[in-house]
């Protein structure tokens, strides 16, 4: 699906990944593989970031809306208002530098020991 900020939203079926050595064009008939996590982090981290990039956008209008309160009609009123008036290299760029394993990134978080199923596996490549 497309997004007004840019890009596209792909859900791989678990049924189409490649496992045990097969790889997209084989033959096997698998559609995607895990390449490689380059960060993982909290997604609370990343809607922090962005909220606050559409709360600077437009200041005056949040300004006149209850402090510390994002659930408002005001809020939600100036953050519509807010993210349609941005362009996509506004609305982006709290994504890089959430991920970024460089300082003001969010903290990663280490995923030793964790299991999760085959569906939920954090990756930010894929082929």
């Amino acid at each position: 699906a497309y997004h007004v900020a840019g890009g596209f939203w792909f859900s791989h079926p678990d049924a189409g990944e490649c496992t045990d050595g097969h790889y997209v064009g084989d033959g096997s008939g698998c559609t995607w593989r895990h390449v490689q996590t380059t960060s993982v982090i909290n997604a609370s981290c990343m809607y922090d970031r962005i909220d606050v990039a559409i709360e600077q956008h437009d200041p005056d209008c949040f300004s006149q809306c209850p402090p510390n309160n994002r659930s408002t009609d005001c809020y939600q009123k100036c953050y519509y208002e807010s993210s349609l008036s941005m362009t996509v290299p506004e609305l982006t760029a709290p994504w890089p530098a959430a991920i970024t394993r460089e300082g003001g990134g969010c903290p990663q978080v280490n995923l030793s020991g964790v299991s999760a199923p085959a569906h939920h596996k954090p990756t930010t490549e894929w082929e």
